[in-house]
Order: structure tokens, then C-alpha cells, then sequence
């Protein structure tokens, strides 16, 4: 990998770009490659924060329930030799709680999408 940056130190623009990809990594789970935040559309400012403290606590489950789990994720390999795991960390803690199939977009409003979570 190639890092251009201002920093005198490669190795710290390194560091930060990984922290940088972690956040990244978040917000693709949290938006649209998880749980769909985005289909929400919600308008009122008190029940996007509660959703959002929702959705942060199964996110930060899924984690831990992932990290768990890691060494049962297999491993995809490439053509090139490179080999990289078959689903994330997230994905494989979410399927561990059976949470695959909640997502915002099937449910209209964010009172049966939040009991969709702790109900099933």
C-alpha cells in the first residue's frame, strides 16, 4: 500500500489510516451494509438519537459476538495468493445473534424496527 501524506513518519500515517478505515467500517455497517440507518428517514432529533444508541449497542455486540467467532470465519483465497476472511467481524457476530435479517428498510417506522431487534 502506498500512503501519501505530510507526515514525517510513514509508519504513524500508517497507524492513523487504519484508525481512519475502522470508522469507515462503521459507518458502511451502520448506513447501508447493515443496518441500514439511512432508510429510517427519521425526522424527529430525540427518536434519531435513541436510534442511534440502539443501533450502537447491537453494533458494538455484533463485535463482540464476531471477535468470538473469528476463528470459525473462513478464509477466501485469491488467485494472486492473497487471502482475505469471507465475511467481517461484524457480519459473523450479527449472524451469530440471528440479526441477518433485521434491517431498517423492512420495517416503516423505527418503533417496530427497534422491537424487530429485542423481540426476536
Amino acid at each position: 500500500m502506498i500512503f501519501l501524506t505530510t507526515l514525517p513518519n510513514a509508519q504513524k500515517a500508517a497507524h492513523l489510516y487504519a484508525k481512519r478505515w475502522k470508522i469507515e467500517c462503521l459507518f458502511r455497517h451502520l448506513k447501508t451494509n447493515g443496518y441500514n440507518l439511512e432508510d429510517l428517514n427519521l425526522k424527529e432529533l430525540n427518536k434519531s438519537l435513541l436510534m442511534m444508541a440502539i443501533v450502537t449497542t447491537a453494533y458494538i455486540l455484533a463485535i463482540r459476538e464476531g471477535w468470538k467467532r473469528r476463528r470459525r470465519i473462513p478464509t477466501q483465497r485469491y488467485q494472486d495468493g492473497s487471502e482475505a476472511p469471507e465475511v467481517s467481524i461484524f457480519r459473523e457476530g450479527k449472524n451469530g445473534f440471528n440479526l441477518n435479517k433485521i434491517r431498517a428498510k423492512l420495517q416503516s417506522t423505527s418503533e417496530s424496527w427497534i422491537a424487530a431487534i429485542f423481540l426476536s
